[in-house]
């Protein structure tokens, strides 16, 4: 089959040579916006920081494809697509190469650190307050706390391989793993509930259900430790926020760390996070805007392989 595809590259600025030149194999490739005039783009190559909804596509009418390469298409409005019948394209499945992917979980590590060492406040306390008190800071020692990991995928499973020799002991809950595998990654297997009253950290890496349900709603976060901290580098819509705020004011757990807020799509809703407020009014709160796959190496290595994935599709015709 010829080449026939007209592909539109979003924000192309830095985005991967070889992964352009591999989709340029499928049809003609956009680096920039082409005149609308002239639109007839049928595929969409988009980041996780850009919202692909209804208003969006209106400009795109011959789209059929979005292609993302991401674990997850929440920056998509997917129930359109399919009334629409565009394809979504991503890392829906587990896949080799994913597991030398480790952005997510460095930064995870780092959350962890930032909270318990109080490490956003001692910098703008330094710089921006000129206050030089180090007994503002007290935190705790890592290697006398237990670390519970909620969700022991490839990112959970890599957290743990980080933690063994850091924490004092590293327990998990994932109800699809076989006992094999928490023996495996050497962490103890715990049912939620004593997992959530044991952790000193309890760190969230599980997947979104069908129903976007919390993992950890208001029952759930009941059951956490008094002085606990929360890091959450998965989707926000696995904790409940407005809950989770309240403990927080109550003195109930001692921090939170989020790479992303529930409403981030929706600029006005994001700024009117409960969480948002919480960190301005000077709770241990540290939220990071999505950057959990934002390194050089996991773009390239991401939208290459998406690149292969992609074109294959593209030139055959097959659903994904």
């Amino acid at each position: 089959m010829g080449k026939k595809h007209k592909i539109l590259i979003l924000k192309a600025s830095n985005y991967s040579k070889e992964a352009i030149k591999i989709y340029k194999d499928a049809g003609k490739v956009y680096l920039r916006k082409p005149n609308n005039k002239n639109n007839k783009i049928t595929v969409l190559v988009t980041r996780i920081d850009q919202y692909i909804g209804k208003n969006f596509l209106s400009h795109y009418p011959k789209a059929k494809f979005i292609i993302s390469p991401t674990t997850g298409i929440n920056h998509i409005d997917s129930v359109y697509c399919e009334k629409m019948g565009i394809q979504i394209i991503y890392f829906d499945k587990p896949l080799e190469f994913l597991k030398k992917v480790t952005s997510t979980a460095e930064l995870t590590l780092g959350l962890i650190l930032a909270l318990v060492r109080k490490l956003p406040q001692a910098h703008i306390d330094v710089v921006e307050r000129r206050i030089w008190n180090r007994n503002r800071y007290e935190g705790r020692e890592l290697s006398r706390m237990t670390l519970g990991i909620v969700g022991l995928g490839r990112l959970g499973g890599r957290l743990a391989a980080y933690s063994k020799p850091i924490f004092a002991k590293v327990m998990a809950f994932d109800p699809f793993k076989p006992p094999g595998h928490f023996r495996s990654l050497g962490v103890v297997k715990t049912p939620l509930r004593l997992l959530l009253k044991k952790s000193d950290i309890v760190s969230i890496h599980a997947r979104q259900n069908k129903k976007e349900t919390p993992v950890l709603g208001k029952n759930e976060l009941s059951w956490l430790k008094k002085g606990a901290f929360l890091v959450n580098t998965a989707r926000p819509q696995l904790i409940d926020e407005n809950e989770i705020v309240k403990k927080l004011r109550n003195k109930k757990i001692a921090g939170i760390g989020m790479d992303g807020l529930l409403n981030e799509a929706c600029m006005k809703k994001r700024w009117k996070s409960p969480l948002l407020r919480a960190a301005k009014k000077g709770y241990n709160v540290i939220i990071t805007p999505h950057i959990g796959g934002v390194t050089n190496d996991a773009f390239r290595v991401t939208e290459i392989e998406m690149a292969k994935i992609a074109t294959n599709i593209l030139l055959s015709n097959k659903k994904y």
